[in-house]
């Protein structure tokens, strides 16, 4: 119990003393409110002080928050230093939703017909009841964790005497968690949740805290977290296939040839996981990228084992890689390196006006080996008059090796007549050419009635020279 005092009113007034008592006689947490009990009395300080009104019309009244709360009439009598009685009251006071309430309390009475006291009055006074005990306020061990990872859910109750239902909801799920749980819960989010956020790498959501005393729900606290999807989940694809897109390549040679095969490629079983899909694709090759889950590449410019990548990306920003190994033959064009050709007799010996030719040649093609040699060497030699139109194929043979190192004699071919020569070589893919002229037989000067040949025979003009001329203009 406390007491206020309060002023009293009247010629004498400051001989009598007025209180107003206020006592806290429970709370009740389930209700929320508090019990109280205000009672106001008075008498006089000395005992020849002697105010005094028989007839019950005397008022009193107590107050609360400017409201009466009791009233009434009665007879005052203050003789002999009595205690007087002003009224009291008992009752319930509501308190905020946060358990806390302030009220103002006050009291006052009269006396009337009496001069020497006529009244008093006590406060208003600010009286703070004790708070009581609310929703529980949770916290959590972590606010940011990955979804299927266990975290600690404390109520951080109030009373001893609370127990709570926890629950969830995130991402437009929801569920209880626990039910009459204490102090704390341990819990693990479903990995499943991910669904909910098939775009995202996390989200928000929120653990709900009901806070119960005995079997009445007193109120609901909330603490915002972010789950996370766990790094381990990905997106994930089977392989990257691989094809050889030009046929010609898979008939002759069955595997892949540098600077002649190109390759149908896709990524295979692509899947996203816990929700997501995939948006983007990528694959490299041979220095190469394409956007694409399918894509035919250029023709491939490397050789030896080369690396395939594929890569895709789901909705989150997860990406995830796949390579495979492919084998790619080396291959270049048929080369010649010696093309030469020479005036003979049919046996092969030197003569300047035979009408033979000694054509030796040198080359080689490229091994394309798929378990057996899939390449070979063809070489043809051809032949024209100079000015001629159609070559005549003098010579077509394909040679065990994959090196051409020989001479063949062909005939015949008149000394007085100049000719070009062709020089193929051949293999699966592709002709390399070189080419040649043999001139006419070497003499010193020969002549006829249409002109004069020197070095050569005459084949064109009056004058036909082979080499260089001099002339000295001077005396």
């Amino acid at each position: 119990m406390a007491r206020i005092k309060g002023t009293c009113t009247g010629t004498y007034g400051s001989r009598y003393n007025l209180y107003l008592d206020y006592t806290l006689n429970s709370q009740s947490v389930t209700n929320n409110t508090s019990n109280i009990t205000l009672r106001q009395w008075a008498r006089a300080s000395d005992s020849n002080y002697r105010a005094y009104n028989l007839n019950p019309i005397n008022p009193y009244a107590i107050k609360i928050n400017g409201v009466t709360k009791v009233s009434g009439k009665k007879v005052m009598d203050f003789r002999n230093m009595a205690v007087v009685e002003l009224g009291s009251w008992r009752g319930n006071i509501s308190h905020n939703a946060d358990g806390k309430k302030t009220i103002s309390i006050s009291s006052n009475f009269s006396i009337l017909n009496v001069s020497s006291l006529t009244g008093g009055s006590v406060g208003p006074y600010s009286w703070t009841l004790p708070t009581i005990p609310r929703m529980s306020k949770p916290t959590l061990s972590s606010a940011s964790f990955d979804l299927g990872s266990s975290i600690t859910i404390y109520t951080n109750r109030a009373s001893s005497s609370f127990t709570h239902t926890i629950r969830y909801s995130f991402g437009g799920a929801s569920g209880t968690i626990a039910t009459g749980v204490g102090t704390s819960v341990s819990w693990t989010p479903p990995l499943s949740l991910a669904n909910r956020i098939p775009n995202a790498a996390s989200g928000s959501g929120y653990i709900y805290c009901d806070t119960y005393s005995g079997g009445t729900k007193i109120g609901t606290e909330s603490v915002k977290f972010t789950g996370k999807v766990p790094s381990s989940i990905v997106p994930s694809f089977d392989t990257i296939t691989h094809s050889e897109y030009v046929t010609d390549v898979a008939d002759k040679v069955g595997a892949y040839v540098q600077s002649k095969s190109r390759l149908d490629l896709a990524i295979t079983g692509q899947a996203g996981s816990y929700g997501s899909t995939i948006k983007g694709y990528s694959i490299t090759f041979d220095g190469k990228s394409y956007s694409s889950r399918t894509v035919t590449s250029s023709v491939i410019e490397g050789s030896g084992d080369l690396t395939i990548t594929g890569k895709i990306t789901d909705s989150r920003g997860r990406t995830c890689t796949k390579s495979v190994t492919v084998n790619v033959l080396p291959y270049s064009v048929p080369k010649i390196t010696k093309f030469t050709l020479q005036r003979c007799d049919s046996n092969g010996t030197p003569n300047v006006i035979g009408e033979y030719v000694k054509v030796t040649c040198m080359g080689s093609v490229s091994s394309l080996v798929n378990v057996t040699e899939k390449n070979n060497l063809t070489y043809r030699i051809k032949s024209k008059e100079r000015g001629a139109v159609n070559w005549i194929t003098k010579k077509s043979t394909t040679i065990s090796g994959l090196s051409l190192v020989g001479s063949d004699i062909l005939g015949t071919y008149a000394a007085v007549t100049s000719f070009d020569f062709h020089l193929e070589i051949v293999d699966k893919f592709y002709t390399t050419i070189a080419v040649n002229v043999l001139p006419t037989g070497k003499v010193t000067m020969r002549w006829g009635k249409d002109g004069v040949g020197i070095g050569k025979v005459r084949e064109q003009r009056v004058l036909d020279v082979l080499g260089e001329i001099y002339g000295n203009a001077g005396g």
